[in-house]
């Protein structure tokens, strides 16, 4: 009868060899962001940044507090040109098809290109609240007077239209298919459409300070009351409503059915994009003021805090985290294979752009201390992190002359009976699919009268 079964499941597998259940190949190794991370590599910036780290065309760009731009070059890791504004910088700059743009607090908007240069310069009698976006050709601000301005793109800034809302335009524009959506102080979300016309209006219950995002056939909106409306984007009517802890802050961020939403508490939500339904929530370390990364499996948030702290996507379980020890200014920015992260010393007014990386480490130790009698049994365990099915190598230094000791395995000890007195360096070799790493360990051998001492390990990084 097993016999049968066992025939039975061949036959719907079409054979042994098309069938999943009897292959099992090598998992591919791991991509992404793996914890725990360090710091591979730092750019030194002068200025408080702004919160805010944008990407363009290879460059990482920056604005400080002081009225700097900077642009920082990926590949060489350094500011590969600056930019100096009339006045401070209360905002972040924003990035369009190839320009980048900035506005000050003298209420002007900078357009630039991606090497640095001024195309052109647009300044307003109004408070700008929201915006620069650039969404299709032109270019949008807002205003603490209600105004909200369209500037064509390639013609020097100059105002296309404008339309006047009944408050302050609190939310930046945000790009929606055929046109864009904006939020104001009095909780009012129009749709717009390429020319000015509104299509639709939606009144939320608290003002509106988080950019609407438009996913699909649904618009999600959060308000300073602390509700998150999901709209049907074809007519600005709610599909469902959610009351969460908080208000939202920084922004949306959908992926696949899964909407985050990072508040004012600091709890971030991960809710069902279809009903509203909370699949997790977390309490964070941080005060958000930007929308959460996600690398592949996960969630990670960084703002106004000096934590960084990774979280698993489809169950909200802490996975990772990284001190920074100063405060972050930005959410961070995912630029394989590293996680950049940008940091200021409030006190000293300085900044850096850290690139963090999967730290890669070996170390060994010997369950006893050095030195011990010849003849002695003495054990050597390597640890490795970082590393994906990582194999061992182990080696005895005598002079110059290196012996393999333990040949390339999965095991990662080694025991040691030394047969006769002098000095050694004990090491393994760490090696995975893509990395290499070595530990080395001094270990001196007595005659049976010796007495013990202590012996410390040191790392060796090839």
């Amino acid at each position: 009868m097993a016999f049968r079964r066992v025939l039975l499941v061949l036959s719907l597998c079409g054979g042994a060899a098309a069938c999943a259940l009897f292959r099992s190949g090598p998992a591919a190794y791991p991509t992404g962001l793996r914890f725990p991370v360090a710091a591979e590599a730092s750019v030194k910036l002068s200025g408080r940044l702004n919160p805010g780290l944008v990407s363009a065309g290879g460059l990482l760009c920056v604005a400080t507090e002081e009225g700097k731009l900077a642009a920082v070059e990926v590949s060489s890791r350094r500011v590969v040109w600056e930019f100096r504004t009339a006045a401070p910088l209360p905002a972040p700059p924003a990035v369009g098809a190839d320009r980048i743009y900035v506005r000050d607090s003298a209420q002007a908007v900078y357009a630039l290109d991606l090497q640095g240069t001024l195309l052109w310069k647009a300044v307003f009698a109004e408070e700008l609240t929201a915006g620069p976006v650039e969404v299709g050709l032109n270019v949008y601000v807002g205003t603490a007077a209600g105004h909200l301005f369209a500037l064509d793109a390639e013609r020097n800034g100059e105002v296309v239209w404008q339309f006047q809302a009944e408050s302050a335009v609190t939310a930046a524009p945000a790009a929606a298919p055929g046109g864009f959506l904006l939020g104001t102080a009095a909780g009012s979300v129009p749709l717009f459409d390429a020319s000015g016309k509104v299509r639709w209006t939606f009144k939320a219950q608290g003002g509106v300070v988080v950019p609407p995002l438009a996913d699909g056939p649904l618009v999600f909106v959060g308000d300073e009351a602390g509700y998150v409306y999901a709209l049907n984007r074809s007519r600005g009517r709610p599909a469902w409503k959610r009351l969460l802890n908080g208000r939202p802050r920084g922004g949306f961020l959908v992926v696949g059915r899964r909407l985050l939403v990072p508040t004012s508490s600091g709890v971030l939500y991960c809710l069902n994009k279809g009903n509203g339904t909370v699949l997790w929530w977390q309490e964070t370390p941080n005060r958000f003021g930007h929308a959460p990364v996600v690398v592949e499996d996960k969630v990670v948030t960084a703002a106004a805090a000096p934590a960084l702290v990774a979280y698993s996507l489809k169950s909200g379980e802490r996975v990772g985290s990284f001190g920074a020890g100063q405060d972050i200014r930005a959410a961070p920015l995912w630029n394989a294979p590293h996680l950049v992260v940008a940091l200021t010393d409030l006190k000293a007014g300085e900044s850096e752009l850290v690139f963090l990386a999967t730290e890669v480490r070996v170390s060994l130790e010997a369950d006893r201390t050095s030195p011990q009698p010849a003849g002695a049994e003495v054990v050597f365990t390597a640890k490795a992190v970082g590393f994906y099915r990582p194999r061992f190598e182990f080696f005895l230094r005598s002079g110059e002359a290196k012996t393999v000791v333990q040949k390339e395995s999965e095991r990662g000890r080694w025991t040691w009976f030394p047969e006769k007195a002098g000095t050694f360096t004990v090491g393994v070799r760490v090696a995975d699919e893509k990395q290499t790493r070595e530990a080395e360990l001094p270990f001196v051998v007595g005659e049976k009268t010796d007495q013990a001492g202590t012996a410390g390990p040191k790392e060796v990084k090839k």
